[in-house]
Order: C-alpha cells, then structure tokens, then sequence
C-alpha cells in the first residue's frame, strides 16, 4: 500500500506540472512574464522590453533551517521542490509547493499572484505541516525570504531614491523596476535593504530580504509575507504607494517655523525672546536641552536642578502669551542602567536573551538600552502627561521613533505579545502619536530619516535628514556623507509624501553638510545656509532654524514660500539637462551613473516643481553649474536668490521678473503664475 501511495504522489507531482503555465501582463509599456509552474521562487517573474528580457529576482526564495539549525537556501545544494497543487481565475494565480531535502526536512508553503496593469503582488505563506509518503517527517523553520538579485540585465543600476530608506530602485534595460514588501501585512522580524557590491556586469542586488529571528525560547514565527513588483519605463510609477493618513494638524504644522533649539536650559528663555523680538513670527519650538541631564530613566525632566525647571516654565508662559508652539524632547523607547526600572521586565531581548543595545551617553557615562515596545505606553502615560502638566505644552515631539524602520526595536522575548514581529514596535510608535496629540493637545513632530513610514501618523517631521536605502547610516549609527551630497531628486518625497503632513528642514545642519572626510566642520556660514534654504525649497519642507541668523532668512525668503506650497499639490516636476526639461525617468535614463554625484557635471541638481496654485519653483543646487532663466512676468509673488544684472539679489515680494541667472549651489527664483 505504501508502496502504491507513493508512485501515485510521484504521478501526481508530473501531472500538476503539465501544461506550463505562462502568462504576459502588462505594466505600463514594459511586460511581466510569469510562469506559475516555476513560482516556487521569484524567478518566474521575468521582465521583457524593447526585445530583451531579464530575470527581475535571480533565485528569490524561501531560505529554511532545520533541526540541527542548518541553513538551506533555494540554491543551496540537494534542495528540491514539488508543486502539489495550482489554479487560475482570472489575473489571480495560487500554487501549492513543498521545498524538501531527501532525508532531512519539507516546507510546506503556498504563493498567491494577484496581477493587475500597476502592479504585480505576490504573496508567500507558511502552510503548517504535511503527511503525505515520499516527503521527510520532520518539518522545517522559515528563517528567511530573500528577493535576491536582477539576472541577465542590461547595463544594471541601483538607484537610491531620497527619503526610501528601506529598498532601491533598478534600472535595466531601459526601465524602471522596484520589488519590495508590504511593510504593513508582514510578520517577519527585521526587513533589510540590499547594499552588496555589483555581483556582475548583469546582475545587481537593489530589493530587500525579510529575516525570522529565533525568539528567546527557540522558536521563529510562521512565515507570511506579501511581495510588490512593479516595472514601468517611468520611475515614478514603482515608487511606493503610502496607505498612511493625511496628519490632523497638516494645516497648523505649515504655518509654523521650526525654531530647533539645542542650547542650556539657562539660555533658552534669552534665545525665544531674541528671535520673537527679530520679528520672526509663527514659531514652533522644540526644546531638546533636557535631555542633556539625562542620568535617569527614559528622559530627564526629573534630575533637572530647581533653576533649570523654572527656566522651562518661564519658556512655557512666554511662549504661550505670543502664541508660539512649545515642545520639549521627549524619548520614551530607550533606558539607562541608573534607572530605577531598569529591569528584565521592561526591556526588549535579544534572540540570546540579551538586553538590546542603543548608545552610550559620554556626558552621564551611561548605557542606554531598547525598551520593550509594549511597555512604551506605560511611561508615556506617566512621565508625559506630568510634562504637560509642569510646563504647559501645547505640541510634542519624540525622539528616534518615526526615524528609523521599526526592525532595530523588535523584541525576542517570547513571553511578550507580539515577539519578534517587525509589526509590533512599527504599530505602537504609530499609536504613540496619537496618545502624545491627545496628551498635549497638539500636534505631534518627530524626527526624520525613515519618516516615510510615519508621515501622517505624525503630524510633523522635523530635521528631515536626506538618506536613501544606499547611504542609510550603517549599524544604526555609522555617518555617511549627509544630504547636501545627494541629487536632487524629489519625486518620491513630493509625489507620495506631500500629502500626508509637513516636513520641516532637510536634517540638522551638522548632519546635512557632513563628509566623512572633513566631519561636521562645514556648513556654518551664510552661503551654507542658503544651500540649505534652496534645499527646502526644492523639496518642499518648511522652515527649520537653530540661530537668529539662519531664522532671519527662514523667515523672510523661506517661509513666504511654504505659506504657498504648504497645502498645494504637485502638478509637474521636471530637471534641466543642458537648457533641457525633462522628467527624473529621462534625466537618469541620460546619465544613470553620474546623475548622484555631486562631482560630476551631470549631477541632478536643477529642478522646476509646479503647484497646483499656480506657485512655480526653480531651485539650483549643482555646486559648479549656473542656470539661466529667460523669463518674465507682470508684477507678482516673487522669492529669489539670484544674480540680476551681475549682482546678487535676495529678496521676497511683489515684483516684477525678469530674464535672471541662478548662482550654483544655492540659487532659486519662486513665483505665482
């Protein structure tokens, strides 16, 4: 009988494979090609266009581990696979597969493919265990799900898009591809853009892998993941949708300057009157001093001396009397050994049942460690509601937890809801804004850099640092060279975040103009601050100071600009190339391995944006080419940084305009059509 069973699970296997399914489908003009029977790894998918085809995932997979915590990859040797079942409807595609190795483990697994003309959705879930003849008994773990690498491509490039942290984007063979995961359905642990070297002149890593981490008992959690693939010959059609909602306070948030204040807490009642006497009006006001004491446990409000709290509340009534928005820095996701709830319970496990590392504060010269996600809510619900009541704010913002992609904070300790999930921790720094707006009865801000996956839920970014999956600092903590290096390339920031809240700055100054070669000793004087402006500009931030100086030029070039572009949509973005307008597809398609460096002549660096208010920008960031713009206007809203008649002019309001030149590095002319 078992010998019966097990030649009809044989014929049964060939059947299921006849015929080969081999569908086409289309995205955009490029063609997806898809072979169901071949959809045990992302290598069914294939990319044809213009009469080439390439391999959008060379061996893309599940990677398994079995008793004995041995590694096996879908290339690695002695790995078969069996397609158990499949069906079609339609543009919607299943199959049933089992990944096994002769004597030694199955995986039982199941792909789904959803296909419509914008994009292609694959999704992979573990099926539990098997008992059929002809398979090993012993069922193995899901240890991780790679998308691998392109394969036979021509010319290969990655492509680092502004503010996407998480993946790349490719470009070969004359189009534009992205394949990512769905950030929102996912129950892996950690999810990591690819940065390897070239593999080859035809193959380029440029997606992402997801990673199942062993849980502190041994155990990892059951594989479901769901996969975007999208080909387009224009680059903005494989951005990322963004499902988050649009901010509550987007309005309040883009009338406001950022007044970004880092000094003692014994000279920050000087600073805001300094800069409110300048003239400097609708000031948001983050004070990040307190944390400066920090000895104690989350955040340092209460190891402040006497003087310091008064210094705070001082701050707080005069803020409050001329309408200024106050926030103090708060940081409820780390601890510090000296803390009293220092303690196993309240912090996040490593996978070896280590507390997780964060950094080291030279100034207290102690260590602080990753708090467990699921206690976050206890100390905001103490220790903030106590800020609000002592100091009277009216708007908040936190530290570190709309920066980074939530996989740094995922805790292992199996005994806690939600162990090892990359959903837990990414859904209570979501929560966590709304518990601060309701607290402080305002808007909340956080800090930037992976914002992309907090705009909205926050109702404010604030220092904006401009990074990409291939310069995010390494190791959560590594510099890179800052955003000032970066191209120009805004569609991703203005196309899909925009609309969800308001951005202020492009990054702390320092951070902004560092260079691994001369470290934070550039960018402090006045030509630095207007790159700095003319980068707001381009991208659409508001206005974010830490001097009366840098305010002075917020406030009077800046932020007349974002009063217009604050709430207005984008109608066209497009870059010049050598008197040229074109789009960001063209202008990478013309120079895809020199459009991002900043050396080089090539550099994406001039940029046209229009609004749907009739505001149209134009903004000079290459540090070595001038613009000339022939154009003229009957008097209007004019904002320019410019050289007129052979000498600089700085100026903002009604005008006339007139043929001008826009200096390198720092030039823009803005006006209402």
């Amino acid at each position: 009988m078992v010998f019966e069973r097990k030649y009809f699970w044989l014929l049964f296997c060939i059947l299921i494979n006849l015929p080969n399914l081999s569908k086409a489908f289309y995205s955009d003009h490029p063609q997806i090609v898809f072979d169901l029977n071949k959809s045990n790894t992302l290598s069914a998918f294939k990319i044809k266009y213009k009469n080439s085809e390439f391999v959008a995932s060379n061996f893309g997979g599940i990677a398994v581990i079995n008793r004995n915590g041995e590694l096996f990859q879908p290339w690695s040797p002695g790995v078969k696979y069996l397609l158990l079942n499949k069906k079609e409807s339609g543009n919607q595609f299943t199959a049933e597969w089992v990944m096994y190795k002769d004597n030694d483990f199955y995986y039982h697994y199941e792909v789904k493919v959803d296909i419509d003309k914008n994009q292609t959705v694959i999704h992979f879930q573990e099926l539990g265990n098997l008992d059929f003849d002809g398979l090993p008994s012993y069922a193995a773990s899901a240890y991780a799900l790679y998308l691998d690498r392109c394969e036979s491509a021509i010319n290969p490039v990655v492509i680092g898009i502004p503010y996407l942290t998480m993946f790349n984007i490719l470009f070969a063979n004359d189009c534009f591809v992205s394949m990512y995961f769905d950030w929102n359905k996912t129950n892996a642990s950690q999810i990591i853009a690819y940065n390897e070297k070239s593999f080859s002149k035809t193959s380029e890593f440029y997606s992402q892998y997801a990673l199942y981490n062993q849980l502190t008992n041994g155990m990892r959690n059951k594989l479901d993941e769901t996969v975007y693939l999208k080909v387009s010959d224009n680059i903005d059609n494989v951005l990322p949708d963004l499902p988050n909602p649009v901010s509550k306070y987007k309005k309040e948030s883009s009338e406001r300057l950022v007044f970004d204040d880092w000094d003692d807490l014994n000279s920050i009642m000087g600073n805001i009157e300094k800069i409110n006497q300048s003239g400097i009006k609708n000031i948001w006001h983050i004070v990040h001093s307190v944390q400066r004491s920090i000895s104690s446990p989350v955040m340092s409000f209460y190891n402040l001396t006497l003087d310091d709290k008064e210094n705070v509340k001082l701050v707080s009534e005069y803020d409050k009397r001329y309408g200024i928005l106050l926030s103090v820095h708060e940081n409820y996701c780390e601890m510090f050994t000296k803390s009293k709830e220092f303690n196993k319970n309240n912090l996040s496990l490593s996978s070896n049942g280590n507390f997780i590392f964060n950094w080291y504060d030279g100034l207290s010269a102690d260590t602080s460690y990753l708090v467990k996600p699921v206690k976050l809510f206890d100390y905001v619900s103490s220790f903030s509601r106590n800020v609000h009541s002592d100091y009277n704010t009216n708007s908040s913002f936190h530290d570190v937890t709309s920066s980074y992609d939530p996989s740094k904070f995922v805790d292992y300790d199996y005994k806690t809801e939600g162990a090892g999930k990359f959903e837990t921790p990414y859904r209570v720094f979501r929560s966590l804004a709304d518990t601060l707006r309701m607290i402080h009865q305002g808007p909340v801000s956080g800090e930037g850099l992976a914002h992309f996956l907090y705009v909205g839920y926050y109702d404010d970014i604030s220092s904006a640092q401009i990074h990409t999956a291939q310069s995010l600092p390494g190791s959560y903590g590594t510099e890179t060279n800052g955003g000032y290096y970066k191209p120009i390339l805004v569609n991703f920031d203005l196309l899909k975040m925009k609309e969800k809240a308001t951005v202020h700055g492009v990054g702390y100054y320092d951070r902004f103009f560092y260079n691994h070669e001369m470290g934070r000793n550039i960018g402090r004087d006045r030509d630095s601050i207007l790159m700095y402006s003319a980068t707001e500009i381009a991208y659409g931030h508001g206005s974010f100071f830490r001097t009366l100086e840098q305010g002075e030029i917020e406030y009077k070039y800046v932020y007349p600009v974002q009063l217009r572009y604050g709430l207005a949509s984008v109608k066209e973005i497009w870059y010049n190339d050598n008197g040229s307008l074109i789009s960001a597809s063209d202008y990478i398609r013309r120079h895809p391995y020199t459009f991002d460096k900043i050396d080089n002549k090539d550099f994406m660096g001039q940029i046209m944006v229009m609004y749907d208010n009739g505001l149209i920008v134009y903004v000079n960031r290459h540090p070595t080419k001038k613009w000339d713009l022939n154009i003229s206007h009957s008097k209007t809203f004019v904002s320019a940084h410019c050289i007129l008649s052979g000498s600089e002019l700085l100026s903002c309001g009604e005008n006339n305009i007139t043929p001008c030149e826009l200096p390198p590095n720092n030039g823009w002319l803005c006006y209402m059509n």
